[in-house]
């Protein structure tokens, strides 16, 4: 605020030096005026023929005003502005070879021959001071904010880079000092210029991309724009010095052979538009439709700035067509200029585009309290410095420069004093008396704590604690972040902002993150204290550029979308839990130290309510999670059975009856649908084919296999080649693509007494020979069906005898375990045979169930048994 008072203070005393010559009329006339391209030689560039030179003609060049030529002093070349009508006056001047001595009198102006006497540039002085007061209005408002800050300083710096030369140098030194000075500070606008346009409406993307690209702006102008531009705006009679120095010397040389300032102005105005059409190119439709009408009036202005620019290089001047487009844009630039600060006032005050009008709309009563209040303590505080610097004085009387050394240090001084007086004390206190019903915030803080102890949702809480905090402290917008267990990133779970528009506060929802790296959580974790991010503490403040932020990339891109200002620790007694970012206040008055202090009550409420929440949460969550899982449960057992019953009913329901053979089956699966399968085809021919198989693993793939196999069977056990069978039904398993399932086979056929038998992958047929009592194994290796459709299977020939019996079965039996782990073996299932071999087929399954049990121990099965068993009679 100081620094745009003390530019805008030079702005209007330059605005109103150049008024002066509008008005005043200073001076008289003597009848011709002069140009230099070198600062050597002057020329004549018109001469009145009627006026007191009447003898000099253009372009004569000018040897000598009152015997000083104005090479040796510029100041002469303005004597005239300095001596009142009738004072004599000699010149020398040269053409063709021949020197010209003139000896008159100057005259009044006659009318219409004063320079300034012009209604044109009077309607520009109104446009100028339309930009002052626009600028300044910006700056009172909202000193704090960038945005208004920045576009202050452009429209205070463009006043003066636009107005005329006058001659300063007859209103006295001082005059020409501060004019000399604000021209100079002007120049900040080619800078300022494209600055501004990287950061409205919002920070451009192509900061994050180039992060130092404002510096680079900044310090160009240093080394490229000023140097030789600065000698332009120096009073004459400090411009031949400047101009003799080394650096000034050769800029004025590149000048004068290749126009490198207008170029190097001219890409700076370049850059300005850029960003401008970059800026509105990637805001959202929401900002390009606010902004509209700011774009399109700085747009015209702008542009027409930038002609008037081009037009000033002589290659530019040569193009087709460049004195049309000239000749309009001279016609509109009386009209085009006013629109930049029109175009946005119009969109701050109708569109928001800069947060200014919520202070308006406050009450204009406080706006001017406030303000007031800054200027009414600064007036008391410079009162009181004057008296005791007087009295120092008085005591002291030290010399002229140590006064000013003494006067400018105590001011400073007591102006930031003041200054942070006023924002930590004065300021609330006026924002309390103002806005007593926004401002109740200890009781709303006091409320809040209150009903955080009976809330058990954590969105209800959220949501509490979000709309109290911005109703009590009227911030700008509320963000919560919320700790991510799994990654230990914190999220957003709570965003909230003051909608200018509506005047309201809506919820904002947004995906951003603060890493669990970043530096304001270890912070906010070791001190459990609010933390500003004003640089009130080193290293932590969101507008420091200069390197020295302790922000990672991630970290601060979250807090500027979150517009953070402070931010608030939720700490249980294990981590901290979550973090509270609040936006600036509404008021512009900083968080005070009461403010903090309540802020620190809440947050120890809400971090215990946010833990309970979570727990209740938790507890709810398993219940629920509990409930589904027995539903599931109950529905995956219903399934389950559905599915057994259904594989129970693939078996055959009787066992075929056959006059010389019994015949006895039994499967019994390890869970409730298994691998297992066996199955009967009787022949019209009386032809018996039996199938005995295992297929990979058991479970619901299992019961899949072993139903598509049954399939298989029902269409391919007339075949009398066995081989054929396997391969049709291996290749038909292949092709229904099961995923590493397969299917171990065992396939008989019985005609009378003659058998024949295949098998894939299944274990060894028992044969008991009742005549020798010897148990032969009969075993064809083969590979599983639905795996290797190339293989070649074997089958085998079998002649059966009176009271032969046959036991066909699957690998549940030989490699069922007991509690030891070991198996129960393909012996003892021969020893076991050869015991009972007197026995009913059907009385030595019961038999073989009963040993393997009785061997396993109460150890459930691992895999399913399934037995075949039959007698020759």
């Amino acid at each position: 605020l100081l620094i745009g008072g003390v530019l805008y203070a030079l702005m209007f005393f330059y605005l109103g030096a150049c008024a002066y010559f509008h008005f005043v009329q200073p001076g008289s006339y003597t009848g011709w005026h002069g140009y230099s391209n070198d600062f050597h030689h002057f020329y004549t560039t018109d001469a009145d023929p009627k006026g007191p030179t009447a003898l000099l003609q253009k372009d004569d060049e000018i040897l000598a005003i009152n015997g000083v030529h104005p090479a040796d002093d510029f100041s002469v070349l303005e004597w005239s502005d300095r001596v009142p009508p009738g004072t004599p006056f000699s010149m020398k001047a040269l053409r063709n070879g021949q020197i010209i001595e003139i000896f008159a009198r100057t005259t009044a102006f006659p009318p219409g021959k004063y320079p300034y006497d012009n209604w044109g540039r009077r309607l520009d002085l109104l446009t100028w001071f339309l930009f002052l007061f626009t600028g300044i209005f910006v700056l009172l408002l909202k000193p704090e904010n960038r945005q208004a800050w920045l576009l202050a300083l452009m429209l205070g710096t463009f006043v003066g880079i636009m107005t005329n030369n006058y001659p300063f140098g007859i209103l006295g030194n001082l005059v020409a000092g501060l004019v000399t000075l604000a021209k100079i500070v002007a120049l900040c606008f080619f800078v300022v210029f494209p600055v501004f346009f990287l950061n409205f409406p919002e920070r451009s993307p192509l900061l994050t991309r180039f992060p130092r690209l404002e510096a680079w702006i900044g310090w160009s102008t240093l080394w490229l724009l000023l140097p030789n531009w600065i000698g332009g705006r120096l009073p004459l009679g400090l411009r031949q010095g400047y101009l003799k120095l080394p650096v000034v010397q050769l800029l004025s040389e590149l000048e004068q052979r290749y126009n490198l300032p207008l170029i190097i102005l001219a890409i700076y105005l370049a850059l300005g538009l850029f960003f401008m059409l970059s800026s509105y190119h990637s805001a959202n439709l929401e900002a390009r439709k606010r902004m509209r009408v700011a774009m399109l009036g700085s747009s015209v202005g702008f542009v027409t700035l930038f002609l008037l620019v081009l037009n000033n290089l002589a290659w530019v001047k040569s193009l087709p067509g460049w004195a049309s487009v000239m000749a309009f844009g001279l016609a509109i630039v009386p009209f085009a200029l006013p629109l930049i600060p029109l175009s946005f006032a119009y969109a701050i005050i109708r569109h928001k585009v800069i947060p200014i009008s919520l202070i308006i709309r406050r009450s204009v009563r406080y706006l001017f309290v406030s303000r007031g209040s800054t200027v009414l303590i600064a007036l008391i505080v410079s009162g009181i410095v004057m008296f005791c610097l007087t009295l120092l004085f008085a005591y002291l009387q030290p010399s002229g420069m140590t006064i000013g050394l003494i006067s400018a240090t105590v001011g400073i001084a007591a102006w930031q004093l003041t200054w942070r007086l006023h924002r930590r004390f004065f300021a609330p206190v006026i924002d309390r008396w103002f806005f007593r019903q926004s401002y109740d915030s200890q009781q709303i803080l006091t409320e809040l704590s209150e009903s955080l102890r009976t809330t058990t949702d954590t969105n209800h809480l959220l949501a509490s604690v979000g709309e109290k905090l911005q109703s009590a402290l009227q911030t700008a917008s509320v963000t919560i972040f919320l700790r991510d267990e799994a990654s230990g990133n914190y999220l957003n779970a709570y965003a909230s902002k003051y909608d200018v528009a509506n005047t309201r506060t809506i919820t904002t929802p947004t995906t951003n993150r603060l890493p669990h790296f970043a530096a304001t959580l270890t912070h906010l974790d070791q001190t459990g204290n609010p933390l500003d991010l004003d640089g009130s503490v080193p290293g932590y403040d969101l507008t420091a550029t200069n390197g020295n932020s302790l922000f990672a990339t991630e970290e601060r891109e979250t807090l500027l979308v979150a517009k953070a200002a402070l931010l608030l620790p939720l700490k249980t007694k294990d981590a901290l839990a979550g973090v509270i970012a609040l936006g600036s206040r509404l008021g512009e008055v900083p968080f005070s130290s009461d403010d903090k202090r309540l802020l620190q009550s809440v947050g120890a409420s809400a971090s215990l309510a946010l833990e309970n929440a979570q727990l209740v949460e938790r507890m709810i969550a398993e219940a629920h999670r509990r409930q589904e899982i027995e539903a599931e449960n109950e529905a995956r057992a219903r399934e389950l059975e559905e599915a057994r019953q259904l594989q129970l009913s693939m078996l055959p329901r009787h066992v075929p009856q056959l006059p010389h053979v019994e015949i006895a089956a039994y499967m019994k699966t390890a869970t409730q649908v298994g691998g297992d399968y066996y199955d009967f085809h009787l022949a019209s021919d009386g032809t018996l084919t039996i199938a005995v198989g295992d297929a990979t693993g058991h479970g619901l793939k299992a019961g899949t296999v072993v139903t598509a196999t049954k399939g298989l069977f029902s269409h391919l056990a007339e075949q009398d080649d066995l081989i054929a069978t396997l391969t049709q039904t291996s290749c038909s398993l292949k092709r229904m693509n099961m995923r590493g399932m397969f299917m171990a086979l065992t396939l008989v056929k019985l005609r009378g007494t003659h058998m024949r038998y295949s098998a894939a992958g299944m274990p060894s047929i028992l044969i008991y020979h009742a005549a020798t009592q010897q148990i032969e194994e009969l075993a064809l290796r083969g590979a599983p069906l639905g795996g290797i459709t190339s293989y070649v299977y074997r089958q085998a020939d079998l002649t059966l005898a009176h009271n032969d019996i046959i036991v066909i079965l699957s690998d549940g039996l030989p490699e069922r375990f007991n509690r030891d782990g070991d198996m129960f073996g393909e012996e003892r299932i021969t020893d076991l045979l050869r015991q009972n071999a007197h026995q009913t087929p059907q009385m030595m399954i019961e038999q073989f169930v009963k040993v393997s049990d009785e061997w396993a121990e109460g150890r459930a099965a691992d895999d399913d048994m399934t037995f075949v068993v039959l007698r020759f009679t």
